[in-house]
């Protein structure tokens, strides 16, 4: 019995097998489909000793159309020469949708021919009969000129013995054939590299792809360009990157709080701002922030009642329209106010208060939308938590009172719980767990679970971290900034510190804040501003590493100014809001951007895909060409490699998703401008017009080396292998000594040095290393900055020849 027949037989007895059950109630959604049809893409092979491979990803939505909630155990996937199952475990529960999809190692190697089709049956908990889909079989071929993308770059682009490779991203990441194409040079002794000879990895510059032109892939409409990053400063380490800034009045002291985004896809972000002025009295004014932060709008405000000063205060969102205030009175009495702000921001007013005992410094934490944490310093010195009602009528509702400390903070970890930490008389830092239970009628609870003690410290800070977490910034006892973050068990008695990192940043002791930050996941990610010596603004982002040892890493930072008391909040994904008194005295304002994202990019409607190309170096998009609505060729230059948002070192970052049909370009734009145009899943990539082999395997002299046996790329992708991709076919290299082309019109490399200095990959490093004569050897290209030429040389370009100018210099 063939492949086939056992396909169908395994398929007809499982068939038979379910008849007499009813499949579960879901709908599903497969992707990629094209006209119908679950697709395949062509994968490059490894050299032209091999054949091409094809292969099937895709994803299924699954809907759960039942009253109950559903747990998929396993998918099947059956097609002529293959059956297997995989495992799952994805609990869906009623009116829901989740994504099930193949694993990195689970990508389907697809027969050449094709079957015609794909049985993929989904079988669920406590249910017999699976759900089965039967779907066409079809090669993906992108509607665009030739039926594939031509490869980003042109070879002129590169010098002798320089590929581009990629790092392939494969699911479950999200971004499936999306590719981070780097630069290359292949190493006389063998294997590659991304420097320059003696480069350094920590040096942008030094990463051959660093400026190299990255070009659209087809002709196209620019959908939504994101300019305007800073370049992170190094490979490993983003940028804190400062947005806008507001100054104002003389103030004591500052805090902030983030209320959320003022709509569903707005982008626009409503903060509130809590000071403390000269005469003790205190303003709360709202503002909005937009385009990430950089503009920044002034909305409604509200002063203190007369005769209403303060000594210490906290503020706490509770939600776009609605935050809590504690406030230390001169009097020392703790009053807790409720505020609610218009849609609009413009007025501000007090809901209600609650004056409560004598204290000294005061916390808060949200629990819910009617539920808020405090924790104080009591006139007493002592540590008392309690929960407060949120309304129009707020109300204490249980306390709590503790040791004695000297400084004090709260966090939420979940609706009914949260985490008090103090400094206590003895100078440690004590974090307690307390669960809060609401009696319906009786009493209400507080229960205290566990506690731990940790080193001595001389400041203190908290936030909240998501997943039922919570961190601490301390100044340790030598000065130093160290973050914590903690974890506590399910019953709450037993508090771990996950990550401990102790910084080399010698902080002050007036000024500390902390902020859940934000990345592929906030809980693994924090942010810190400080005060240095000599008063010098610092901020900070802090990575969570996944791997041992359990430390922080240093992500990002930025030493900016001065300040006296800072404040931290964050409005979004990346974003943050910094509260400060500078070192005179004043209220400054400022935003911040970490270096997450795609940073300088560009999507592009390439056929009925758009493509984003990521990463882009600081100030390389044209605008005057590259803009929302533009219109640009194939082979036209769109930016140059660079090092801007989520980039651990310099590369573009490249990948396409199809969108659900829309009725016009314009239409398309204005959604996009609103960030609410929906995608139905990534799709392959493929290449045309290039020369491709295993990048580990090529050796010195390219085609010139007949140990080397490229491939043409004709529809391929490149899916989970690192191949070496030379754009373009049939260029010819020129010698540089004399600029005679090789008559075979092969590519050819000539393996001696010209004979002035060089070549060069730059105009300022041929300045300082050419020798005085007759001739300087330079990569081609364009040189934007001007040079002054201290000794006399003729630039010539080494690498191609070209009947155009190929060394373009100040312009």
């Amino acid at each position: 019995m063939n492949a086939a027949v056992k396909a169908i037989a395994a398929l007809f007895i499982l068939l038979l097998a379910t008849a007499h059950a009813a499949p579960p109630q879901v709908t599903l959604t497969f992707d990629p489909v094209e006209n119908g049809a679950l697709v395949y893409a062509r994968i490059a092979p490894l050299s032209g000793f091999f054949s091409e491979a094809r292969r099937l990803w895709f994803r299924v939505l699954v809907r759960n159309d039942s009253a109950a909630t559903l747990t998929l155990t396993s998918m099947r996937v059956t097609m002529t020469g293959y059956d297997y199952t995989f495992p799952q475990d994805i609990e869906i529960a009623s009116g829901a949708t989740k994504v099930a999809q193949l694993a990195e190692d689970e990508v389907i190697a697809v027969a050449d021919p094709a079957p015609a089709t794909v049985t993929i049956a989904l079988t669920f908990a406590g249910n017999p009969t699976p759900k089965i889909t039967v779907l066409p079989l079809a090669l993906y071929v992108p509607l665009v000129a030739g039926g594939a993308y031509t490869f980003p770059a042109n070879e002129t682009d590169l010098g002798p013995e320089e590929y581009f490779a990629g790092g392939t991203h494969l699911p479950p990441e999200g971004q499936r054939w999306g590719t981070d194409w780097k630069v290359h040079r292949i190493l006389s002794g063998g294997g590659s590299s991304e420097l320059v000879p003696g480069g350094d990895s920590t040096v942008n510059a030094d990463y051959l792809g660093w400026g190299t032109p990255i070009r659209a892939m087809a002709a196209g409409t620019v959908l939504r360009t994101s300019l305007g990053w800073e370049n992170n400063p190094a490979a490993g380490k983003r940028v804190f990157q400062q947005m806008a800034e507001q100054d104002g009045a003389a103030i004591v002291d500052v805090k902030v709080a983030s209320l959320g985004e003022t709509g569903s896809g707005s982008g626009v972000q409503r903060v509130a701002v809590l000071t403390r002025m000269p005469d003790d009295t205190f303003r709360i004014a709202i503002w909005d922030l937009f385009n990430n932060g950089r503009g920044m709008a002034a909305r409604g405000t509200v002063a203190s009642q007369p005769g209403e000063t303060v000594q210490a205060m906290a503020i706490e969102a509770i939600g776009l329209t609605r935050f809590v205030t504690s406030m230390r009175l001169a009097s020392n009495v703790h009053r807790f106010i409720v505020w609610d702000v218009s849609a609009d921001g413009m007025t501000v007013a007090r809901t209600g208060a609650q004056d409560d005992i004598a204290v000294r410094e005061v916390a808060l934490a949200r629990l819910t939308d009617t539920r808020v944490a405090t924790a104080v310093r009591t006139d007493a010195g002592n540590l008392r938590v309690a929960v407060f009602s949120v309304g129009a009528n707020p109300d204490m509702l249980i306390a709590d009172t503790y040791l004695a400390i000297t400084a004090v903070g709260v966090t939420r970890v979940s609706d009914t719980r949260f985490a008090a930490s103090a400094r206590t008389v003895a100078g440690t830092l004590r974090t307690i767990v307390w669960d809060y239970t609401d009696g319906d009628g009786v009493p209400d609870t507080l229960a205290r679970r566990g506690e731990r003690t940790g080193e001595a410290i001389t400041r203190l800070a908290t936030a909240f971290a998501p997943s039922g977490k919570w961190v601490t910034a301390t100044r340790t006892v030598g000065g130093l900034l160290k973050l914590t973050r903690w974890s506590a068990s399910t019953s709450g008695n037993t508090l771990t510190p996950e990550l401990e990192t102790t910084t080399t940043s010698v902080i002050q002791n007036t000024a500390l804040a902390i902020s859940p930050g934000s990345g592929t996941d906030a809980n693994d990610n924090v942010a810190s501003v400080a005060t240095l010596a000599g008063s010098a603004f610092h901020i900070h982002g802090w990575g969570d590493p996944g791997t041992l040892p359990n430390t922080y890493t240093d992500s990002a930072e930025r030493t900016l100014g001065t300040a006296t008391a800072v404040n931290i909040a964050q409005t979004a994904k990346s974003q943050f809001i910094v509260g400060a008194r500078t070192a005179e005295g004043n209220l400054k304002l400022s935003t911040w951007h970490w270096g997450f994202g795609g940073g300088n990019s560009v999507y592009v409607l390439h056929g009925d895909c758009r493509v984003l190309y990521a990463h882009l170096l600081a100030g390389t998009v044209d605008v005057s060409a590259i803009h929302a609505g533009a219109t640009v060729a194939a082979g036209q230059m769109l930016g140059r490699m660079g090092n801007s948002g989520s980039s651990g070192s310099p590369h573009t970052h490249i990948h396409a998703d199809r969108i659900f049909p829309i009725t016009s370009i314009a239409d398309m734009i204005a959604r996009e401008a609103l960030r609410t145009l929906p995608d139905i899943g990534a799709r392959p990539m493929p290449l045309a017009g290039a020369r491709t082999m295993r990048l580990s395997w090529i050796a010195p002299g390219g085609e010139g080396n007949a140990n080397n046996n490229f491939t043409t790329m004709n529809g391929h992708g490149v899916f989970d292998m690192l191949l070496g991709i030379r754009p373009g076919t049939n260029a010819r290299y020129v010698d540089r000594t004399n600029f005679r082309l090789f008559p075979n019109g092969r590519k050819e490399w000539l393996l001696t040095n010209p004979e002035t200095g060089g070549p060069f990959r730059t105009v300022p490093l041929g300045l300082s290393g050419a020798a005085s004569g007759t001739r300087m050897f330079i990569r081609g290209g364009s040189y934007p900055p001007a040079v002054i030429f201290s000794t006399p040389m003729t630039v010539r370009r080494y690498d191609f020849f070209d009947t155009e100018g190929s060394v373009v210099i100040g312009q």
